[in-house]
């Protein structure tokens, strides 16, 4: 890890390949946005890779497929990034083209209005399940959704861009993370490129709070009901953050075989297939705070009873219910989620670490401390994750589902 002058993170891991990653990561996420430019992170990821300083969309557009790189960039609630894979002879190509999209980003009138046309994103029912309870467990800060709204695209002009980029990309709140890269070459050619970001410390956002109480419904076609269930989680630095992760897992460990039964995974999975439904578990965890639950999915007429049957296991496992198995398998299955990411999420895994910790922990870094949590571990994440007070959220043919209190929540 390099620190350049400006404040700019230089990150490598010494894998030897032909084909290279780099990410660009910028701390400036929907968690940023206020009321007035509300959307904006999503409107800046739309217009990655337009119109720079130095060459046109369509000069990047060619010198990329001449190079054979790929391109591409996403905005979540903390940080927006920037991803190119290349082969490792054109690191300069590569590290140029990242450069252009975050330091001479040239908001021309007619791009914004091209990027605004098409910045409608339909999410999926989980996604939208996921934004409800994010919006009724922190409200403002992380329960900002990292979809642009339809109705706030109309606000965001490229002087409302230029105002957030000029605020956020600063030196401090960047990382380059190279996976396949030769450090001291990255770093040389960080330091030309990079020069232009303006010096200084990171920008804080503001702090997150844990809320939790509320319950929304999301009436939707179709005659499917998915129904969330989350408590507060662990920060992406806490103590207790892998044992959290861990919890996460024998809540919704998935089937290990294609076609075999998900009963066996866990007792949430068994209790919902055996009322017509499944569940699926998430754990989000950010620089500052957490979200950690289940999500139920069922059709409308086994949709009352799959909902009643996952919470009352739901709150058995938060109340102790889990056995050395339970978290030896949960341990073996992150472990192998984690040992089986691409070099990209790596990359990303690193970049979010570097939001709380100013370390880069690596994916062995990570399973180390899986491998270390403890059937008490796990146990005393339960009993706090159960402490906090449930945010629900439906979403579907909602008519059929329970509310809050008929589930005891």
């Amino acid at each position: 890890m390099t620190t350049l002058g400006n404040g700019v993170t230089v990150v490598t891991d010494d894998a030897v390949s032909m084909a290279s990653t780099l990410t660009v990561s910028v701390a400036s996420g929907s968690r940023n946005e206020n009321a007035a430019n509300a959307g904006v992170t999503g409107i800046l990821k739309k217009m990655s890779f337009a119109g720079t300083a130095d060459r046109s969309a369509l000069a990047i557009q060619r010198e990329t497929e001449r190079d054979g790189t790929s391109l591409t960039a996403d905005a979540d609630r903390e940080t927006v990034t920037y991803t190119a894979k290349f082969l490792a002879d054109n690191l300069e190509s590569a590290v140029n083209n990242l450069s252009d999209a975050v330091t001479g980003q040239q908001f021309h009138p007619w791009e914004v209005a091209a990027a605004k046309a098409h910045s409608a994103i339909a999410l999926s029912p989980q996604d939208a399940v996921l934004d409800a309870l994010h919006s009724g467990a922190f409200r403002t800060t992380l329960g900002r959704s990292a979809a642009t709204p339809d109705h706030k695209v109309g606000n965001i002009t490229p002087a409302a861009l230029e105002a957030f980029t000029a605020a956020n990309f600063t030196g401090g709140n960047m990382s380059v993370v190279g996976s396949g890269v030769d450090h001291a070459a990255l770093v040389e050619l960080c330091e030309d490129t990079f020069g232009e970001v303006a010096a200084g410390d990171d920008v804080p956002a503001e702090a997150a709070s844990y809320y939790g109480g509320f319950e929304s419904r999301v009436d939707a076609a179709g005659d499917n009901v998915l129904f969330g269930i989350a408590y507060e989680g662990a920060a992406a630095g806490a103590s207790n953050a892998a044992a959290v992760a861990v919890l996460a897992e024998v809540l919704g460990a998935e089937k290990a075989t294609k076609w075999g039964s998900s009963s066996s995974a866990n007792k949430l999975s068994a209790t919902a297939e055996a009322a017509g439904g499944s569940v699926t578990s998430f754990n989000e965890s950010y620089s500052d705070a957490g979200l950690v639950g289940v999500i139920v999915a069922a059709p409308s007429d086994s949709a009352g009873a799959a909902v009643h049957a996952v919470a009352s296991a739901l709150a058995g496992v938060l109340g102790g219910d889990i056995s050395p198995e339970d978290v030896t398998k949960a341990k073996n299955k992150l472990a192998l989620s984690l040992f089986d990411s691409s070099a990209a999420t790596s990359n990303a895994v690193v970049a979010a670490q570097l939001l709380s910790t100013k370390q880069p922990s690596t994916i062995d870094d990570l399973a180390a401390a899986v491998s270390a949590v403890t059937v008490t571990d796990v146990l005393d994440a339960a009993a706090a994750v159960g402490a906090s007070s449930p945010t629900v959220a439906a979403f579907g043919n909602v008519a059929y589902a329970p509310y809050a209190d008929e589930i005891g929540l």
